[in-house]
């Protein structure tokens, strides 16, 4: 069986069979990618208890329709998803579990869902119905939004998120301004909360990673299987960059290179971008978006109270603790580089390197390293270096101490050696000399007397 529909760019017709409803495909005239229809879902059919009113929005998971419930006759949005996810009955199962934690959820920054089952071999879940805009709508229009206003939006959706991670332990892996709605009197609505975890937009082109590729964090794209909030922290930091850029963190040529991206690429400052953005907003986004997500903000609760610092003109307290994992990273670094100098001494010399300097040198050495790093660490809330670094710090240095002794004392005897061996010399010469003047002088007595015979 074929079906005809109309390619949305370049509206030319578009045949398809019945195995690829609900699915992307390319447009032959065009090439524009889009998604085909669902089979036999048009305006005033009754699905369920639900008659269909109007078409909303499509995608790879299905098309999403304002629909009218009876007997209630109150209006929903109801999610339609493709086909060939019936064929799926681990994903049937996940997806029916976490539409009944969805079901729970009571929070004003939520859409709530209403109930969830299946008509023929469609999957379906229906929600209430928001009067408003999708915030990817509003950025199409207004391009770049203040920082200020951008933030407050974000700041609810962090309140759900919390909301939702706290009470059920629920993750949306799929943040994005298109999951992110505006009523008509401006209160920020988050979508699509439980089910994203299970299948995204972008499933089928990605083999199963969930999350959208422009927004997606990097364990995600890693397939990572330690995934917490943090990685809907990324993501809620890479929307609220497009939010205030007006463009996307990273782009690249196809879904997978824009993923590598997020992994490896550093990240350009928005304020680079946008030099209307504060610099604490700017510095917020810079800790949202850390690729390690050891780096990003502890808890929900941190990154609401940091959002209100910045709001308040303050900066973000989390920069801090992100300075300071940064310092701890340099030591790292540092103990690795003496580990490389310690092997190549052992090799180059016989000189123990592991001697010990006497115990009131070490306690003297200690307190310098504690109050050098006191210095070093003032800016951050912490005040010393970990002890492990100290002790690790002293004995490097004591290493170099006694290798630099060693160096000394042999320069010391070389120089003695050589001015001993000048004074030899010189007495020597002198000696030469005087007895060379007394033979003269002998010559020259000798030379009288021998003239008076």
């Amino acid at each position: 069986m074929y079906l005809e529909f109309s390619c949305p760019k370049c509206e030319s017709d578009i045949e398809i069979s019945t195995e690829v409803f609900g699915e992307r495909v390319i447009c032959p005239e065009c090439m524009h990618e889009c998604v085909a229809p669902l089979p036999g879902l048009q305006r005033d059919l009754e699905f369920d208890n639900f008659v269909l009113e109007k078409l909303l929005g499509q995608g790879g998971m299905g098309e999403v329709w304002l629909a009218t419930q009876f007997p209630m006759e109150r209006p929903v949005a109801i999610k339609i998803l493709s086909p060939h996810f019936s064929k799926n009955e681990d994903f049937i199962e996940l997806f029916l579990h976490e539409v009944r934690l969805s079901g729970k959820m009571e929070h004003p920054n939520i859409v709530t869902a209403f109930t969830a089952g299946i008509v023929g071999d469609l999957y379906y879940l229906a929600m209430s119905y928001i009067d408003g805009h999708e915030l990817d709508e509003l950025l199409e229009v207004e391009g770049v939004m203040d920082y200020r206003e951008a933030l407050k939006i974000i700041r609810c959706i962090a309140e759900a998120l919390k909301y939702a991670w706290n009470r059920y332990k629920m993750l949306h892996c799929d943040i994005k301004p298109s999951n992110i709605m505006l009523d008509i009197n401006g209160t920020p609505k988050l979508m699509d909360m439980g089910i994203s975890k299970t299948i995204s937009e972008e499933t089928n082109q990605l083999e199963g990673i969930a999350g959208t590729p422009y927004y997606i964090s990097p364990e995600q794209a890693r397939k990572d299987k330690d995934i917490d909030f943090r990685s809907d922290l990324y993501s809620l930091g890479a929307t609220l960059y497009h939010m205030v850029t007006g463009q996307v963190p990273f782009d690249g040529i196809d879904a997978h290179d824009t993923m590598l991206k997020h992994i490896q690429e550093p990240l350009v400052p928005p304020r680079d971008i946008n030099h209307s953005i504060s610099k604490n907003c700017s510095d917020l986004i810079r800790m949202m978006m850390t690729k390690s997500q050891w780096e990003r903000h502890s808890s929900w609760e941190y990154l609401i109270n940091d959002i209100d610092m910045v709001l308040n003109g303050r900066p973000p307290a989390g920069i801090d603790v992100l300075a300071h994992k940064q310092h701890l990273a340099e030591e790292e670094e540092e103990k690795s580089e003496s580990e490389k100098l310690k092997r190549v001494l052992s090799e180059s010399t016989e000189i123990n390197l592991n001697h010990k300097l006497p115990e009131e040198l070490l306690e003297k050495d200690n307190v310098a390293n504690e109050t050098a790093n006191s210095r070093k660490m003032s800016h951050t809330v912490f005040k010393t270096a970990p002890p492990k670094a100290i002790i690790e710090k002293s004995k490097w240095r004591n290493w170099i101490f006694v290798i630099l002794t060693i160096i000394i004392f042999a320069a010391l005897g070389f120089g003695i050696w050589k001015a001993v061996k000048a004074t030899r010399a010189y007495l020597e010469n002198q000696l030469l000399e005087e007895n060379i003047t007394e033979t003269q002088s002998g010559t020259q007595l000798e030379q009288p007397a021998t003239n008076g015979q």
